[in-house]
């Protein structure tokens, strides 16, 4: 592809020309972004009459997507018109929950896969949704800081003044409110709404820049106990302290020592973190860190205190009887290939999937939340350890819905062996 020079869109007959290739405005954005960019600020979009509007309701423009890192058991769903500009922000943006993530367990963002395609976006709300459950089912820890399901970006031209102002109301500052309604928010600050809030505290405005100012955000940081402490309460300080780094000298903020940057690169101190708990599922939920590591490098096989009853051998995996013994452990296709891979693997290479019909068993929609379910199934184990490793599903909902103790039958403190 041949670049343009950066002056060569700011010609109106350049853009104009380039943007009679296309349709519509969405389509003009997405193969052309740079002219696109110089049409809008210029104002020019208004005289490319040729160019339909998009209907964020209507045009299937919606894309569901997800980041899941199988090592660790946690899955980040998102729900996008632009795919690959949102896959760059995770990457680059140090305040996104992804890369934060990814930093904070020393691990590369996978990468990212797109589940659903061609959506409305009131049908890519609710595909986002369930993604959302159906990966908290299967036992993942979600990444997301809010709930998935809000309309978002691609509907902001909803936010009429009236709107505005009545959901500024349920905020005590400007911040809570840019924070929980960040469209809201700069809809009203570009339309000069935000003065006429009388509500919000005016003692908290500052110039452009202000918090750029080592000393100003110091200030403002040594207020709070936490970093969520000030995320919560100034989220343009908060903002500021990732951008410019200036979290490091904020030492009251930590409640334990902090560990130099790459200390989970270190085989020892990673074995010696190892050496506190009895199974890998213990290590990865007291130390997702130290355990991505061990995982990153190849370190967890040598820890053989942990589940030290879990013994595979080479020829177990061409034994039919073993593998399928091993599968009816799990739920489902998906659940057996995150937690026994190589399992997975064996019964793909001899063809012995097709023959685990559980598999295709499909539960509707809500099952588990019907008690009686999730009763029956927990009758079919000894312990807890044993339904949580054999019923996922049924497990998570007995403690979502607090069945858990009404199930004497299951012993506390029993072991099971995962073999």
């Amino acid at each position: 592809m041949k670049y343009k020079k950066t002056l060569f869109w700011e010609e109106k007959e350049n853009t104009i020309e380039e943007s009679k290739k296309y349709s519509s405005r969405t389509e003009f954005y997405k193969k052309s972004h740079g002219a696109y960019a110089v049409a809008k600020n210029n104002g020019w979009l208004d005289e490319m009459t040729w160019l339909n509007k998009r209907n964020v309701y209507k045009d299937k423009i919606d894309t569901v997507y997800l980041y899941n890192f199988k090592d660790l058991n946690a899955v980040y769903v998102g729900r996008t018109i632009y795919p690959e500009t949102r896959d760059r922000q995770h990457r680059t943006r140090e305040c996104d929950s992804v890369f934060k993530f990814a930093k904070e367990n020393s691990v590369e963002i996978p990468p990212m896969e797109i589940v659903e395609n061609g959506l409305t976006i009131l049908e890519g709300v609710n595909k986002e949704k369930y993604w959302e459950k159906h990966y908290r089912e299967l036992g993942f820890n979600m990444i997301n800081k809010q709930p998935c399901g809000s309309l978002g970006l691609m509907c902001k031209g909803k936010w009429s003044k009236k709107k505005c102002f009545e959901e500024g109301k349920k905020y005590k500052t400007r911040s809570e409110f840019q924070k929980n309604a960040s469209h809201a928010f700069h809809k009203s600050k570009e339309k000069g709404w935000l003065d006429e809030m009388t509500w919000f505290p005016t003692n908290r405005t500052h110039p452009n820049g202000y918090w750029r100012n080592k000393e100003n955000f110091m200030e403002e940081a040594k207020k709070y106990k936490s970093k969520k402490e000030l995320e919560r309460n100034n989220l343009s300080a908060y903002m500021a302290g990732y951008r410019y780094g200036y979290f490091e000298d904020c030492t009251w903020f930590d409640n334990k020592p902090k560990l130099p940057y790459g200390y989970w690169k270190n085989k020892d101190n990673v074995i010696e973190e190892a050496k506190k708990y009895k199974s890998k599922i213990e290590f990865q939920k007291g130390n997702q860190s130290a355990y991505g590591a061990a995982i990153k490098y190849g370190w967890l096989d040598e820890m053989t205190w942990l589940n030290k009853n879990k013994v595979t051998t080479r020829g177990s995996l061409k034994n039919k009887e073993y593998i399928m013994s091993e599968a009816r452990k799990y739920a489902s296709k998906a659940e057996l290939m995150r937690d026994n891979k190589s399992v997975y693997e064996a019964a793909l290479r001899y063809n012995f999937i097709n023959e685990m019909d559980w598999f295709d068993t499909q539960k509707p929609k809500r099952y588990w939340d019907v008690k009686e379910n999730v009763i029956n199934e927990s009758k079919k184990y000894s312990s807890r350890s044993e339904f949580k490793i054999k019923g996922k599903g049924a497990y998570y909902a007995a403690h979502k819905h607090k069945w858990i103790d009404e199930m004497t039958w299951l012993n506390k403190n029993k072991i099971v062996d995962e073999t």
